[in-house]
């Protein structure tokens, strides 16, 4: 989930910072700042001369690269200005100039793609502009931004500091730079975009493979979140797996939406850690600056567009509005109310009877959390205990509570026969944090846990990435119920990846079963296949009456019934959900 808002400097700090960036009188009696420009006699010095000649900030002293050898910089001169162009040799002729001009900043133009940019970034331009983005108002607001950062260097080396781990600006730098690109888009009647974003399941490579591996993630994701912005915008590493991205020019809310568009496709393909492949994806939330906003208010607009972009299934992008702040005032308070739950007990245990369909044997029980005596005064709860676990990162508090009342048999008959399943529905998020531990948990050491089935997703079992989580519930014992089969994919091979107990039917395979040859052929798959591995077959009670008798073709299919009142099923195998008027009626045996 989103971490706090970053703390920004100080309202004293902020204040002199902005007094300090918007004047930069580096030195007394200083009007105007002045730019070396280095002209290598191919007209690029001479295009760059003409783009700062109106500037109200900067003096341009033209320069040769003899020259800067042999007399180097005259004093007044705050930052050296040079077009680089597509070449072998460029990024080693950049570093060699950096290394020249020590303390004063080097803005380079490029002519080349984004790629050389990005180079001539590393080899240490205090600034990169592409030629195609090159004109006199965007120059000058570069050669400000090298020139006070530079200023602040001097005044806090701490402060302005590179994220030792990524090379990113780090929160520190923002709350320095932040509030200076806000004040100069304002004064020039622009906006400021803030990206702010956090890396999907990151949190299962540490656990899993060590933080030796998650820093490798962490510096290759800094590394695609340069690739996907422009060389003038501000990339930050806030700490942990959390970044903000800064833009602003012309068009900022259009080349906000691309940037943001290329940074979730830019973490689609997987991360190479320590020779396997790892899911890591990336949730952005995004924000326009708001005239007179503060840093530090624009960001936390953005903070809340990541919780929305996380709760809709992450991998995403969410724009803030209006109706953002109530969903997730929303969404905060059903997460207080979880919390408060869970540490009092308010929950209840929702479960459904698992029945053959043909014999009307009880074969198991689905056992879900509901609100029960959970609440608040005026509060309406949208959603279940499930989904908000899942969007608070509540889920292996969640699925202990669960497994530890199932096992304690509170609420749920008491099994009769050794083949009656107890199943739980296991989210995705907890199969990448140690889940047999959760389970271990509410069970206590020593448990009987053969007859808990776990049922997962099918969605998790497609993605190697969750291959850790799925064989550590198996090595500790627990079964495995693939749950949604059909909805995602509904390959029959998948059935073969793990060995499964239970195959849990999408509702949707099912619901028109009556009516549709073409489903009615699927289910027939999905059983003669399931039977040859040793796997029952589950459906959810179809809505249909019609539907629900065209099951009784199918032999081997047991049927969660939601419409079997539990109480009936209390010392008894058999139900047979087929009296005439309509109700249940329970066979003692």
């Amino acid at each position: 989930m989103p971490g706090c808002v970053p703390s920004m400097a100080q309202n004293g700090d902020m204040a002199s910072d902005r007094s300090d960036m918007r004047q930069l009188r580096l030195f007394p009696g200083d009007d105007r700042l002045t730019v070396a420009v280095l002209d290598r006699g191919r007209g690029d010095g001479a295009l760059l001369l003409r783009r700062l000649r109106r500037s109200r900030r900067f003096e341009t002293l033209p320069m040769a690269p003899s020259e800067l050898r042999a007399n180097g910089l005259p004093r007044r001169v705050v930052a050296v200005l040079e077009m680089v162009e597509e070449h072998p040799s460029a990024v080693v002729g950049v570093r060699h100039l950096v290394e020249r001009l020590g303390e004063v900043p080097l803005v380079a133009v490029v002519e080349g793609h984004h790629e050389l940019a990005l180079a001539v970034l590393e080899a240490g331009a205090a600034e990169a502009l592409e030629l195609e983005q090159l004109s006199g108002p965007r120059l000058e607001r570069v050669l400000l931004s090298a020139v006070s950062r530079r200023v602040a260097e001097r005044r806090d080396p701490v402060r302005s500091a590179p994220d030792p781990l990524t090379g990113l600006m780090t929160r520190a730098g923002l709350g320095a730079e932040l509030p200076q690109r806000l004040a100069e888009a304002e004064d020039e009647g622009r906006s400021v975009a803030v990206l702010y974003a956090d890396l999907d399941r990151f949190k299962a490579v540490n656990d899993s493979r060590g933080h030796a591996a998650g820093d490798q993630v962490l510096v290759e994701a800094a590394a695609r979140l340069r690739r996907a912005v422009r060389s003038s915008d501000l990339v930050v590493r806030l700490g942990g797996d959390e970044f903000v991205v800064v833009l602003d020019g012309p068009e900022v809310q259009r080349v906000a939406d691309e940037v943001a568009r290329r940074i979730v496709e830019g973490f689609s393909a997987p991360f190479r850690v320590d020779g396997h492949d790892a899911s890591v994806g990336i949730s952005v939330g995004l924000a326009l600056a708001h005239e007179g906003e503060s840093a530090a208010d624009v960001l936390a607009r953005a903070d809340r567009a990541l919780y929305l972009a996380k709760s809709r299934g992450r991998g995403r992008v969410a724009r803030y509005d209006e109706s953002v702040h109530e969903v997730v005032a929303r969404q905060a308070t059903a997460t207080g109310v979880l919390r408060d739950a869970l540490d009092r007990d308010l929950l209840e245990l929702c479960t459904t009877p698992v029945v053959e369909r043909s014999s009307g044997a009880l074969v198991g029980h689905m056992s879900v959390p509901a609100w029960g005596a959970a609440g608040a005064p005026g509060v309406i709860l949208h959603d279940g205990p499930a989904d908000v676990a899942a969007d608070a990162g509540l889920c292996r508090q969640l699925v202990t509570w669960t497994v530890g009342h199932v096992l304690a048999d509170v609420h749920r008959p008491r099994p009769v026969g050794a083949d009656v399943r107890r199943y739980v529905h296991l989210p995705r998020p907890l199969l990448h944090a140690s889940p047999a531990k959760a389970v271990e948990a509410a069970s206590g050491p020593g448990a009987d846990l053969t007859s808990l089935v776990a049922v997962v997703d099918e969605a998790a079992v497609l993605d190697p990435s969750d291959d850790g989580g799925l064989r550590e519930l198996l090595r500790a014992g627990i079964r495995l119920a693939v749950g949604g089969f059909g909805e995602a994919v509904g390959s029959l091979r998948v059935l073969e990846r793990y060995p499964f107990d239970s195959v849990w039917v999408a509702p949707s395979v099912v619901d028109g079963l009556a009516d549709d040859p073409v489903r009615r052929a699927q289910l027939r798959a999905t059983l003669e296949v399931a039977a040859s591995l040793g796997q029952r077959v589950v459906v959810e009670e179809p809505g249909r009456r019609a539907d629900d008798l065209a099951l009784g073709a199918f032999e081997g299919v047991a049927v969660a019934q939601r419409s079997v009142d539990l109480g009936l099923l209390e010392g008894h195998v058999v139900v047979r959900p087929e009296p005439a008027d309509g109700s249940p009626r329970a066979v003692r045996q």
